[in-house]
């Protein structure tokens, strides 16, 4: 039987009837989708075949749960997102390149990182010397049985950027990774994730990686800080690296004795103080939540804020994902498990008070049989995300493995309030669900990005055991709109991780954070997407803004930072309700830019700009009384403030002390702000 909800959010939906969610099962149950998941690699002699062949080959010495992961980034600045699939030892890497037309061409041999020598295990795109351009971080698998302390598990690639053809060279030897002893030994075994952020908020990104040694009690991660380079070099020279990376692991309070087997570590800002912290999910053991402390070390608070259980309790956690389905603007946790035990932990924290609730079976997103990559995206461009999570054996099969997609009914509410409820569409999506196989599927990573640029996400999803990487094409059929953002650093750096944005539509405002390292050794394209549902026949005048610009141009935005990538020029124009009134970027430190009024169905390349647009309320790009009275007005009556101001962004602008708050503090930190 349909809700009311579903059929506003589902296209074609065959309206049955009428069921309220306050007493419908967890998962709901749909007729029709306005989207497929078709796998466009699956059949290399199909017309569709998008050029994607690739096969992770096992290892003998290596786990069975041992895989490669998936990364999707824009290696080489021509604005179509590329895929990296590592491959074990012996066998090479393939990059693959986008040639536009949902067409791929594995070009890792001639880019420099196909190294067949080398066990990889996951890739990470980064800009980590701020030249402009994306390099490949690499870890690796290093065996069973585990090896002490030897050779580095890292590859670091340095993009040599356009003039250099977007080649890579390895620079490895001269980037530090120089890996400190600590009380216990270090082994290295199965690559089990890396990640990246500016945790010590010098302005470069450092790096975090860990690996399974297979349920030894030995030290399993490290933290590496991004300095400068103290040796003399020509920057010219594309083999030399002006930045290497020190081992800060003792004394950051992340060291000590791990008896499980962790897996995907992600850096985001769990408090909103503006540090990034780092959660490690634990197989066989706790999770770890580690709070920045802003002076190099960490604090573990897992345990205390509703993130191991209550009570605690051992979990058998693979892959982890970071989204805000609920829009209320901090991110929740889905973290995937075995035998239908996932973990949806809703954020329910207040300002940096932290509390997380597990919502998992209430709200039906617990069933995956055996799960490891994870996902939140909004696959069907309605406003909100979706899930999507993929499964497999990590031992001979006994039961079937079913990937899954489950599309997010909020605002709908739990029995009791607070939540979103989901409604299992697996079974409307064949190919990506893999009911064929004998035993469901054997996938392990997954990464989200759009590779065709036609405004909805696309999956890529990698598999072990000598089973094919599938990439997954989405085929929305849909009015509704959609908005993507890519954010540049000042002078041109894509090191943006740790930047927040959000975007109000219909008196709706999403979040979306950009986190490097996701799901299961895997990396999400790193453009922000937004759904924004259907158009409305209202409109109302604009005036003009400056923003738009022809197809394929860049052009100035309403601060002077930020830039249109195709569209219509706004001056003048007409807007409609659901059309986004305003995007706000967060950057990493704290400092926010406004643009208003960004088109529909849009790629933006949003630069950062010099100006500092936190508590412009007004955004009229300068600081002055009427913000501070609009700051008076918001804090003393939040409900009133949105209906007398609905295109102020004064919710995330007016946050001037970068606490998840606005309230009277931000009131006194509003005068120590640089006017502008």
């Amino acid at each position: 039987m349909a809700t009311p909800r579903l059929q506003s959010i589902l296209a074609g939906l065959a309206a049955t009837g009428a069921l309220s969610l306050a007493s419908a099962p967890a998962q709901a149950q749909v007729t029709s989708l306005p989207f497929n998941l078709v796998d466009v690699s699956d059949d290399p002699l199909a017309p569709d075949h998008c050029g994607v062949n690739f096969t992770w080959l096992q290892a003998d010495v290596i786990n069975l749960a041992e895989a490669g992961g998936v990364s999707i980034a824009d290696f080489d600045g021509d604005g179509l997102l590329d895929i990296y699939l590592p491959n074990n030892k012996d066998t090479p890497s393939h990059l693959y390149r986008n040639l536009g037309g949902f067409q791929f061409v594995n070009e890792a041999a001639a880019r420099g990182v196909d190294d067949p020598t080398y066990a990889s295990g996951e890739g990470l795109f980064l800009d980590y010397d701020h030249d402009g351009d994306l390099d490949l971080w690499v870890t690796c698998h290093l065996g069973k049985p585990v090896q002490p302390l030897g050779p580095t598990p890292f590859r670091l690639f340095r993009n040599t950027g356009a003039p250099g053809g977007h080649t890579f060279v390895n620079v490895t030897n001269t980037a530090g990774f120089f890996l400190a002893p600590t009380a216990k030994q270090t082994l290295w075994g199965m690559a089990a994730g890396i990640c990246a952020a500016d945790w010590n908020h010098d302005g470069w990104t450092d790096l975090f990686a860990l690996w399974d040694t297979f349920f030894s009690s030995h030290d399993q991660w490290r933290l590496l800080r991004n300095d400068a380079n103290p040796t003399p070099g020509d920057a010219a020279n594309p083999a030399y690296t002006p930045r290497i990376f020190t081992d800060k692991t003792v004394g950051s309070g992340t060291e000590g004795e791990f008896g499980g087997r962790p897996n995907t570590p992600q850096f985001w800002d769990v408090n909103r103080d503006g540090w990034p912290d780092l959660h490690i999910a634990g197989d066989d053991s706790l999770d770890h939540m580690f709070i920045n402390d802003k002076d190099g070390s960490f604090t573990d608070v897992a345990t205390a804020v509703g993130l191991n259980g209550d009570p605690p309790e051992f979990r058998n956690e693979m892959g982890t994902c970071l989204g805000d389905p609920d829009n209320d603007l901090d991110l929740d946790l889905h973290t995937t498990n075995i035998g239908n035990l996932d973990r949806y932990y809703r954020n329910d924290s207040i300002g940096t008070a932290l509390a997380f609730t597990d919502i998992a079976v209430s709200s039906g997103l617990h069933d995956s049989t055996t799960g490891w990559g994870t996902a939140f995206v909004d696959l069907d461009n309605d406003g909100d995300e979706d899930h999507a999570n993929v499964t497999g054996p990590a031992h001979p099969a006994l039961g079937d493995y079913i990937n899954l997609v489950d599309l997010n009914l909020f605002p709908e509410q739990l029995p009791g309030g607070g939540g979103v409820k989901w409604a299992d569409v697996t079974e409307l999506l064949p190919q990506f669900a893999a009911t064929a196989l004998p035993n469901g599927d054997n996938a392990h990573g997954l990464a989200a990005g759009d590779l065709d640029n036609d405004g909805d996400v696309d999956l890529v999803v990698t598999r072990n055991k000598g089973e094919k990487t599938g990439v997954f094409r989405n085929t929305l059929a849909s009015s509704n709109g959609w908005l993507q953002v890519s954010l540049v650093n000042l002078g041109g750096s894509l090191d943006t991780t740790g930047s927040r944005a959000y975007v109000k539509r219909n008196g709706v405002i999403q979040m979306r954070e950009l986190i490097s390292g996701t799901s299961t050794q895997s990396q999400d394209s790193p453009r922000l997407h937004f759904g924004l549902g259907p158009p409305s026949s209202k409109r109302h005048k604009l005036a003009a803004s400056g923003v738009g610009g022809p197809p394929g141009s860049l052009v100035g935005g309403s601060t002077g930072g930020s830039t249109g990538l195709g569209g219509p020029g706004l001056g003048g124009s007409w807007q409609s309700p659901n059309d986004p009134t305003w995007l706000v970027v967060r950057w990493p430190h704290g400092q926010c830019q406004v643009l208003m009024h960004p088109p529909r169905n849009t790629f933006l390349v949003v630069e950062r700009a010099a100006v500092d647009d936190t508590g412009d309320l007004d955004a009229d790009g300068h600081l002055t009384a009427a913000d501070l009275q609009l700051l008076t007005e918001l804090v003393a009556d939040p409900d009133g403030f949105a209906l007398q101001h609905p295109e102020s962004p004064g919710p995330i602008t007016g946050d001037v002390d970068f606490n998840g708050l606005v309230d009277a503090a931000d009131l006194a930190a509003w005068a120590l702000l640089p006017p502008h």
